[in-house]
């Protein structure tokens, strides 16, 4: 169930518009133009509500668009369009948005992979389709800055862990998740099903410590047609991001790149 939220911008107005909409242009907000592509492009990532019309959900988005506009130029009036912050993160913004496009074009060239070459990389990947497994874990999840090896060093199981964390105070947080050995790769794999019921094993994730413990293995063949989708999607993605990764090396070779001393890469950088 979704409602589209209206800003309330009671101190602004329209006034001072002179031109009257018309043809692709269905707004205009102190002489800036919005056009119907631009509304239909936010139109497309929205989902109305059961009892609302695509005419009232029109024009509630058109509402909002108008409203974040005015908000937009006011800020602008207040020349914060030029503070460092602002102009740091547009071009990051417009740079990421720049770097999708070229993606999606050099990707749009890959070419679907074979039907010999779909079946070979199944039987290559046996833990993501005829040999895939569901785990059940349970979790504790340590901040990288609080984490220490003899924490978890020699602990027979996870409340073993979770007992040492309390008794120096520190802080964590602890429940059960799933893991798919479809989304591993063969080292991880091996590792992990070799590991003894209860037997705990940490990983550093996104500024976290995660230790871990498998309660539950759950054999989940991925088989048939759907197997077969999904190893052409992996196919694809791996095809595209060699594709990217030769891209970028032949860019890179042929720029022109100057470093201050102290900030080039490591050359076994790659």
């Amino acid at each position: 169930m979704w409602r589209y939220a209206v800003v309330a911008v009671a101190s602004l107005s329209l006034a001072g518009c002179e031109d009257k909409p018309d043809g692709q242009v269905i707004a205009t907000v102190n002489g800036e133009e919005i056009t119907r592509p631009e509304l239909n492009a936010i139109l497309s990532t929205v989902t109305p509500d059961e009892k609302q019309d695509a005419k009232t959900l029109q024009n509630l988005v058109l509402d909002d668009m108008i409203q974040k506009r005015l908000l937009a130029q006011a800020a602008k009036e207040e020349g914060l369009d030029r503070s460092q912050d602002y102009l740091l993160r547009s071009r990051a913004a417009n740079q990421a948005l720049l770097i999708d496009a070229y993606g999606k074009k050099l990707l749009s060239g890959v070419s679907k992979p074979y039907d010999a070459d779909v079946e070979a990389y199944m039987r290559a990947n046996p833990w993501r389709f005829s040999q895939r497994i569901v785990y059940r874990m349970d979790q504790i999840r340590i901040g990288l800055g609080d984490f220490r090896p003899e924490l978890v060093d020699g602990a027979a199981r996870l409340d073993d862990v979770a007992s040492r964390l309390e008794s120096q105070g520190i802080a964590f947080q602890r429940g059960g998740i799933t893991a798919d050995s479809a989304t591993f790769t063969k080292s991880d794999f091996d590792k992990i099903n070799a590991l003894q019921p209860g037997e705990v094993f940490k990983v550093p994730q996104a500024g976290m410590m995660l230790v871990s413990a498998v309660v539950q293995r759950q054999p989940s063949p991925l088989e048939g047609e759907k197997a077969l989708q999904v190893a052409r999607n992996l196919l694809q993605t791996e095809a595209g991001r060699d594709t990217l990764k030769n891209r970028v090396a032949a860019l890179k070779k042929s720029a022109n790149i100057e470093y201050q001393p102290g900030f080039a890469a490591p050359k076994t950088s790659r």
